[in-house]
């Protein structure tokens, strides 16, 4: 699996470099002689190969965190949540969060999980509407920490909530701001790291909810 991420990284990577720049230089040097439909072509194989990249960078990171393992420590679940909105965009997300607790978790792995779920609201917040509306609920008891992430974006078919954590499963288009369909599959394989749970539910008058779970581990160090 390691080689597997390693030609992925290298090696298919560079092919769809090379097909978006050769096509941007022929874009470039014929735009006073190419008709505009041949220039279109061009600029859809330039999209196209981003499109490729884009998806290969979500096959790669996949495949590595499958294998990663986690270095457990003490993490504070605000910092992450803070730490992950920041590097999301903060100027795209009116982010709440309620509640405080602390998980003896993998900081990196946790901050990219919840990297996948503020990127989802970001992408599937309607265009014009401001930033992305999201309240965040934290609490611990006996058993562990729950977290409770509520957007207010377009929200989705409920039909397809028993499989939004698979690969390549989409909720959405790509037009409609839908990612790559592997972004839950990595928060999924990131809290199965954690022996925890997550879940997606849509939300009453709209948007969506992601429910996770993080047990308390005795032996986790």
């Amino acid at each position: 699996m390691t080689g597997l991420a390693h030609a992925l990284s290298h090696d298919v990577r560079a092919a769809f470099r090379s097909t978006q720049g050769f096509a941007q230089v022929v874009a470039a040097r014929a735009a006073d002689t190419l008709p505009q439909e041949d220039l279109q072509l061009l600029q859809r194989v330039v999209d196209a190969s981003q499109r490729g990249s884009a998806l290969l960078d979500e096959i790669v990171a996949w495949l590595r965190i499958t294998q990663y393992t986690p270095k457990f420590q003490t993490v504070d679940i605000q910092f992450v949540l803070e730490w992950a909105a920041s590097d999301v965009d903060p100027s795209a997300l009116d982010l709440h969060i309620t509640g405080n607790a602390e998980t003896i978790g993998d900081e990196h792995l946790l901050k990219r999980l919840f990297e996948v779920i503020l990127s989802n609201a970001r992408n599937f917040t309607a265009a014009g509407t401001g930033p992305a509306h999201l309240q965040v609920d934290v609490r611990e008891d006996d058993s562990g920490v729950h977290i409770r992430v509520q957007d207010a974006g377009i929200g989705f078919d409920p039909q397809h909530a028993s499989r939004v954590f698979e690969p390549f499963v989409r909720l959405h288009a790509a037009e409609a701001g839908g990612g790559q369909g592997l972004g839950l599959a990595i928060a999924k394989t990131i809290v199965d790291k954690h022996e925890g749970s997550i879940s997606l539910t849509a939300a009453d008058g709209g948007g969506s909810v992601v429910t996770i779970f993080l047990p308390k581990v005795s032996d986790r160090t």
